[in-house]
Parts: C-alpha cells; sequence; structure tokens
C-alpha cells in the first residue's frame, strides 16, 4: 500500500486531487476532503505523482519501493496556479509591438503633457511633443493574444496621463475578439485628469477567446487641442486553464551522471526543468 496526505496550500478543503501511479500497472486514487489518498499496489518499485486543475502538478515522488503486506507513505504539497503574465511592456526597449492606425499615437520620450514617463523614459502618446490635431481618429492597439487557455479572472492593468477636451473630444478604450472588425467600449475619457492614474479591467468575459485585441482609440472634435492621452506600463494577466504532466528520463550514453540537461516545452505556455 502507497498512502498518504495530499495539502492543497492556502486551503481548506482538499478533496478531488487524483494520485496515481506512472508505469505498469497504473493505479490511482481521489483524495477525500482531508487530503488522504491510497494506492494498492503490487509489490514494485513506483513513481507518484499527484494533479488537481488549477495547481501545480510538479510534485513527484520517485523510485518508491513497495514489498508484499508493506504500507509506504508519501504525502505531496500542491499550489495554486499563480497568475501568468500574458504581456508586460514598460516602452523602454521597443514599442510593445503596438500598432498605429489614423496617425497621432508616437512612442518615445515626452516633453509635452506630463513631460515624462510614469517609469523610465518611454511610454506611447497622442503626440510627444504638443497637442493632438483637430478632427483626429488616433488608434492605437495592441497585438493578438490568445485566451484559448485562460480562466477567469483576466485582468488589463496600465497606467495613463489625460488631458483631453470635456465633453467634445474623447479617448475610448476598446476591445475586440474578430480583429478589430467590431469594437467593444470598456471606457471612455474626457476631462482635464492631469495626474497618473493606474486602471485595471476585467477581461474574464473573453476567456476562451482565441484572437483579442485591445485599443486606445483618440476621436477629437474640430476645434481646441488638448495634450492628450499617454500610455505606459501595460500588462495583461491571468489563470492558465489546467496543467498536464509531461514526464520522462534523459540518458546521456556513457556516462553516470545524467543530471543538468535543460528539457523545454515550446506551444500555449512555455517552461522548462533541469534532469536531478
Amino acid at each position: 500500500v502507497i498512502r498518504g496526505y495530499v495539502t492543497l496550500v492556502g486551503e481548506t478543503e482538499h478533496s478531488g486531487v487524483q494520485v496515481s501511479t506512472i508505469g505498469t500497472p497504473v493505479v490511482s486514487d481521489i483524495t477525500d476532503a482531508t487530503g488522504f489518498f491510497t494506492l494498492n499496489v503490487p509489490s514494485g518499485t513506483y513513481d507518484v505523482y499527484a494533479y488537481n486543475d488549477y495547481h501545480w502538478t510538479s510534485d513527484t515522488s520517485t523510485g518508491i519501493t513497495v514489498a508484499i503486506d508493506e504500507t509506504v507513505d508519501v504525502n505531496f504539497s500542491l499550489t495554486h496556479l499563480p497568475f501568468s503574465t500574458l504581456f508586460f511592456n514598460d516602452f523602454e526597449a521597443d514599442d510593445g509591438g503596438l500598432t498605429v492606425s489614423g496617425g497621432g499615437w508616437e512612442w518615445g520620450t515626452p516633453t509635452s503633457g506630463p513631460g515624462a514617463a510614469h517609469s523610465g523614459t518611454n511610454l506611447w502618446a497622442t503626440v510627444l511633443a504638443g497637442n493632438y490635431a483637430s478632427n483626429a481618429l488616433y488608434s492605437l492597439e495592441t497585438p493578438v493574444f490568445d485566451f484559448t487557455y485562460m480562466i477567469p479572472p483576466i485582468y488589463l492593468s496600465f497606467w495613463h496621463w489625460y488631458d483631453i477636451e470635456p465633453g467634445w473630444d474623447y479617448g475610448y478604450l476598446d476591445v475586440s475578439t474578430d480583429g478589430g472588425g467590431v469594437w467593444t467600449n470598456l471606457a471612455t475619457y474626457s476631462a482635464y485628469d492631469m495626474t497618473w492614474r493606474d486602471e485595471s479591467f476585467d477581461l474574464s468575459t473573453y476567456a476562451g477567446e482565441s484572437s483579442v485585441l485591445i485599443r486606445w482609440f483618440l476621436d477629437s472634435d474640430g476645434s481646441f487641442e488638448y495634450s492628450g492621452w499617454y500610455l505606459d506600463d501595460v500588462g495583461i494577466e491571468a489563470m492558465m486553464s489546467s496543467f498536464a504532466i509531461i514526464k520522462g528520463q534523459v540518458t546521456l550514453f556513457g556516462e553516470s551522471d545524467h543530471s543538468g540537461v535543460t528539457i523545454g516545452v515550446i506551444g500555449p505556455m512555455t517552461t522548462s526543468t533541469i534532469t536531478p
């Protein structure tokens, strides 16, 4: 018998965790509310792992040897998945891959508006040195984000400074799921709010969408130009929907020590590990 407890760190309910052997035979059990599990296995040597959705699944015990009529205790500890950063850019080294249409938006160091970035020296601004134009239709769009493997909550955050003619000119924060064909408004700005402000928006509605775009869109009338809109430190964070285990062994032929080999995965999420 291989038995033990699985602790879901920081949680009071520890049920529903799958604990299984790897190899032949495969024996599995599901933990109860206390996290207890029991695996009735033939005598032999086993690798055992614990898995639960939305939790780190790298907790594996290897080389567990069980003799006839012997009971071996094995305990696991799983931690809930943290937020994964899908995108973050402070626009210091590059423009973050954002694209401009309709003119206006510029990447670099501002001399107008706030006169400085929120962090570092570079940002995006409707105009870096001066006011936006009359009859402006300035659009700044993010790269396409894939939320296929994401679950709520999904958060968009950014810092901005704006000086937009109130009641006549408008800054729109929009989201699209069809490549920019249709836009849904998340927020509208039209005011003299000339201080840096931290904004956060819940994008959980778009979990599962594969082509999500965000844009900052300035629409001005035919008179009175203002300093405009300044954007910095844009980020998107979300939870991964589920994880699985890819497990194996690396052999360095002719060597007795097989440690130090980097194994990487390239796909919806890139990760790696080092062989022991």
